[in-house]
């Protein structure tokens, strides 16, 4: 009977460790990328500049923490017989809001900072059939991240229960379909949506060293699986882009082009 008290007692212990683990991904993670507007084919224009700016409202890998970055990017984009090409930069100001650690667990803070810079790249090719363009390639983003809330991913993998991921710098990779027409009597008048499913790359473990650098280092592996969705539409030279990433996140995307 000891013996059986014993195990429930220490089934117990580990259930409420696990409820403690506190999760800390990269500001961004699986949210960089970002759809990328370029000409179509029936565009007088084949070679063209867009500048953007966005509000992303996402969740944190502790999923009742908040993050709400804005952003500003810059996207220069060329559209050849049936291949499409863009490439750009971008700067994102943002804050992670805990609401999961109260003010008597360690590392407990209200709000940090992020920031940093990235590049994003997309290729694709195209068939054009009436007034429509349907898209098939390769998408990838690369970011620097830096900010008080990722000197706290570094710090916090030093705390019990804190399982942290210190990288600042990410690349996200992967494949999209798109679909864009024109309306039937104004060219300049353009809907569209957009689907890309790809992965982050490299290594994103998240640490925990509690027990020093000399013993075994506990570790958890992210999900590392990217689906992102995005409505566009374009009406002369404004652009708006409405786009979802991992159901976690909500960004929306007002743009000029020129």
């Amino acid at each position: 009977m000891n013996k059986l008290y014993y195990l429930a007692f220490l089934s117990l212990v580990l259930l409420c460790s696990a409820c403690n683990q506190h999760i800390y991904a990269p500001a961004l993670f699986k949210t960089d990328i970002s759809y990328q507007f370029k000409p179509m084919s029936s565009d007088s224009v084949k070679t063209a500049n867009y500048v953007s700016g966005s509000v992303m409202v996402s969740q944190g890998a502790n999923q009742q923490d908040e993050i709400l970055i804005g952003q500003g990017s810059f996207n220069r984009a060329v559209t050849l017989e049936n291949f499409n090409l863009s490439y750009g930069g971008y700067g994102f100001l943002g804050n992670y809001q805990n609401t999961t650690l109260s003010s008597k667990e360690p590392g407990y803070f209200t709000n940090k900072l992020i920031s940093g810079l990235g590049l994003r790249s997309s290729a694709d090719v195209y068939v054009a059939t009436g007034r429509t363009n349907v898209r098939f390639g390769l998408e990838g983003a690369y970011s620097i991240e830096f900010g008080s809330y990722a000197d706290f991913r570094r710090s916090a993998q030093t705390l019990p229960g804190f399982y942290t991921d210190a990288s600042t710098s990410m690349f996200t990779g992967g494949f999209a379909t798109e679909v864009i027409w024109h309306n039937k009597k104004n060219f300049a008048t353009q809907y569209g949506y957009r689907l890309f499913i790809g992965s982050v790359f490299g290594n994103h473990t998240f640490l925990n060293n509690t027990y020093g650098q000399n013993n075994f280092d506990n570790e958890i592996y992210p999900e590392r699986f990217c689906v992102s969705g995005a409505y566009i539409l374009q009406v002369n030279r404004a652009q708006f882009v409405l786009e979802s990433q991992n159901v976690v996140s909500l960004t929306f995307r007002f743009g000029y082009r020129f």
